[in-house]
């Protein structure tokens, strides 16, 4: 392939549009659209391109595995699990990772005794849950009433940024 042709890869790979990436391949405005209609019907080009979208396809994946992850042990922490059995906050090196992973904001504040403490601001599970919704591309479900193992209930409610449901 030329260096036009694979830069013509490179930027319909990324944004989908055949005629701005001919014309950011460095093709002629005036002839970009017969040229990328003419590029696209060469085997090569097919082939990269088809090369690009599983490389592509592959790290998404991937990025969707870890933003999973992520959202999941945002979802899942305990904010008890940052004090000691006498209601004492433990130093955070001692709170578990789902813990940590939660944290958005720190402050360190002055005490009225002259000491400092620390404000731990934790994140937003209901936006975690919809920020894994549009990770997998679940569908919002209805509001209702759903059975969980062990006959336990679970009454479920979104909201929308609204607060309409």
């Amino acid at each position: 392939m030329t260096e036009k042709e694979e830069k013509f890869v490179r930027y319909l790979s990324m944004t989908g549009e055949k005629q701005k990436s001919a014309i950011r391949a460095g093709y002629s405005p005036k002839t970009a659209h017969v040229i990328a209609s003419e590029n696209l019907k060469k085997p090569k080009i097919q082939e990269a391109l088809a090369r690009r979208r599983e490389r592509h396809e592959k790290k998404l994946d991937e990025l969707e595995d870890i933003l999973l992850e992520k959202t999941k042990s945002m979802m899942a922490f305990d904010p008890l699990d940052a004090l000691d059995a006498s209601g004492n906050p433990k130093s955070m090196d001692q709170w578990p990772k789902e813990l940590r992973d939660a944290v958005v904001e720190i402050k360190v504040v002055s005490l009225e005794d002259g000491n400092t403490g620390m404000l731990a601001k934790f994140s937003d599970r209901t936006k975690a849950m919809a920020l894994a919704s549009k990770i997998t591309q679940i569908e919002k479900p209805e509001a209702g009433s759903v059975t969980v193992g062990q006959g336990l209930n679970l009454n479920i409610n979104f909201m929308g940024a609204n607060g309409n449901g």
